[in-house]
């Protein structure tokens, strides 16, 4: 990026003027230190008066005593050329880095997501663009706002939508991903408190995972739930099932609830000998 500010270095020694020829205005934009004579150059640039391909304005963009207001107007000029060169700047804005950071790539996204004025909605946009994780970091320290949360339960990666699903507390969001297609995702509906309890039971007749069972079991107020739980136990991994079948309070102390707690324990022995013969083999 800064490839044409080295080699304009090469020429320090040469007499120069601006709007002479090119190549002096190259050096003139390179070399010139005064904020008053430097807004003039880019003034011109920007008028027309001197003639410019972009590399004029790029040594200008790069001058550090150029006000950064002008050198975001001749960084628009180019549209977004000079994208990386405006925000590299100690003093690129938030403003700027957010209007800016849509002409990054992955690599420099990866530059610019930490630059120390830049604002939340322009470090989601680089997220995105850089890898998973740092959407993740942000939907967990809550740097994306609810409204926008919504549009991650469609991420491409796994971990971002379970990131969305351990955080978000909205019902109807909490059921799409009750149906995702990674078991993971789903696990961490189950887990999230502030799943509605329907929907974890729906999750654990289905057989959906293990964890969504053990939740449903746990926390139902519904006879018929706790004894279907029981009828459908089938592994090994069930037996944390029955206990929390066996331990449930929540549910009404009824002869559906009582059976479903007997079957439950009838069934924990049976689960125990198939877990032994499969040992034995």
């Amino acid at each position: 990026m800064k490839a044409k500010a080295r080699r304009s270095k090469k020429s320090i020694g040469t007499p120069y003027k601006w709007g002479d020829n090119p190549q002096s205005s190259l050096i003139a934009a390179h070399k010139a230190s005064d904020p008053g004579q430097l807004k003039k150059m880019a003034g011109d640039i920007l008028s027309g008066k001197v003639k410019d391909t972009g590399d004029i304005s790029e040594e200008l963009i790069c001058n550090k005593n150029l006000h950064f207001d002008e050198a975001k107007k001749l960084a628009r000029k180019w549209g977004g050329r000079f994208a990386c060169e405006l925000c590299d700047r100690h003093d690129a804005t938030a403003a700027a880095l957010k209007e800016f950071c849509k002409h990054f790539d992955a690599i420099s996204a990866e530059a610019f997501i930490e630059h120390p004025n830049i604002d939340s909605a322009a470090r989601r946009k680089l997220a995105d663009l850089v890898k998973p994780t740092s959407i993740v970091w942000m939907i967990e320290h809550k740097e994306i706002p609810f409204l926008e949360l919504k549009k991650y339960i469609n991420h491409k990666s796994a971990l971002v939508r379970e990131s969305v699903a351990a955080t978000c507390n909205d019902p109807a969001m909490l059921k799409r991903l009750a149906n995702d297609a990674d078991v993971e995702v789903r696990k961490t509906v189950a887990n999230n408190r502030a799943v509605p309890i329907k929907i974890v039971e729906k999750m654990a007749l289905r057989n959906d995972n293990l964890t969504a069972k053990i939740v449903a079991a746990k926390q139902t107020t519904n006879p018929k739930v706790l004894l279907k739980l029981a009828e459908n136990l089938s592994s090994r991994e069930d037996v944390h099932v029955v206990q929390a079948i066996c331990g449930n309070d929540k549910a009404p102390d009824c002869e559906t609830t009582r059976a479903a707690k007997v079957a439950a324990s009838l069934q924990e022995n049976h689960l125990n000998s198939i877990d032994s013969k499969k040992c034995k083999k």
